[in-house]
This record gives C-alpha cells, sequence and structure tokens, in this order.
C-alpha cells in the first residue's frame, strides 16, 4: 500500500463506525416498512452484527421492479447470481432448488450511509407503490 492509500484509510477508520451505525439504521427501517405481501425479505437479526452493506428484497417480478424502481429515481441491482455461472468454477455445479427458487426474485436497494431519512422514506413510498 503506498502513503495515499495508507492516508486515505486511517481517514476513514475515524467515521466508519458511524458509517455502519447508519446502514444498521436504513436496514431496520425497511425492514419495519415492508409488508411481507408486497416484498418478501430474509430473516433479519440485528444483533448479529452485520453491517448491512446490502439490502435484498425478494420480488414478484424482478425486471418489472427494477425498470419501474429506475423510471422513478430508486437505483436497484442485482448483487447476487450463482458463483458456478462463471466457467472457472462451472465443474462444481450442484444442483441448489432453494436458490433456484429467489435468485429471479433478487434484487438489493440502497441502504448505505449515504441514504438520509428523506431518500429512505421516499423509497418505501416507491415500493409501496407497486411494479
Amino acid at each position: 500500500m503506498n502513503d495515499i492509500n495508507a492516508a486515505i484509510g486511517i481517514e476513514n477508520l475515524k467515521i466508519v463506525g458511524d458509517n455502519i451505525r447508519r446502514h444498521i439504521d436504513n436496514a431496520s427501517y425497511y425492514s419495519k416498512q415492508f409488508p411481507s405481501a408486497l416484498c418478501s425479505l430474509g430473516t433479519f437479526d440485528f444483533d448479529l452484527g452485520s453491517a448491512y452493506w446490502i439490502y435484498s428484497v425478494l420480488v414478484s417480478n424482478r425486471d418489472d421492479f427494477q425498470r419501474a424502481m429506475k423510471d422513478r429515481g430508486v437505483m436497484t441491482s442485482q448483487v447476487h447470481e450463482r458463483n458456478d455461472l462463471h466457467p472457472c468454477v462451472a465443474k462444481y455445479r450442484t444442483e441448489l432448488p432453494n436458490l433456484e427458487k429467489v435468485i429471479g426474485k433478487l434484487s438489493s436497494i440502497p441502504v448505505g450511509w449515504w441514504v438520509t431519512d428523506e431518500d429512505r422514506e421516499y423509497i418505501v413510498e416507491q415500493i409501496k407503490k407497486g411494479w
């Protein structure tokens, strides 16, 4: 590591705790806002110490959901995919029926430290409108 990277790292250590607390606060807010009929969520145990660097939801039609959110100014992404789709590990592919049930429904919404109270309220409003 060079001195510039080290200096950036040292400065970021001063705020990382606050940033992670904000991630957790945003994730907790989302978990309280979404009725399971709207989008199914995983089980979240906020005592386990996750940094909640992503917040994933299971939606009925991911493509429509992501298109509607994009049209409304809400960033979404498909963070997860099967690793065994990559050629370097394709020979290890195995049947994963539960993964197959959810992989086409999985999408992630903004949860990071930069998501303000107003941002997350807007995100929830847009999701509750449907897609």
